[in-house]
């Protein structure tokens, strides 16, 4: 299960981990659901 946050408006957004052209992670929230979006298993609520 992966990292969710909802706004005041109802929506969900999920916690994603990118990279940078520098290869550093960089970490973002959006509306999709792909593959790489950050997951902490049973933590998440």
């Amino acid at each position: 299960m992966a990292v969710e946050y909802v706004n005041r408006r109802h929506r969900k957004h999920y916690l994603h981990e990118g990279t940078t052209k520098t290869g550093k992670p960089k970490y973002f929230f959006a509306q999709l659901l792909p593959h790489d979006a950050v997951c902490f298993g049973r933590y998440n609520h």
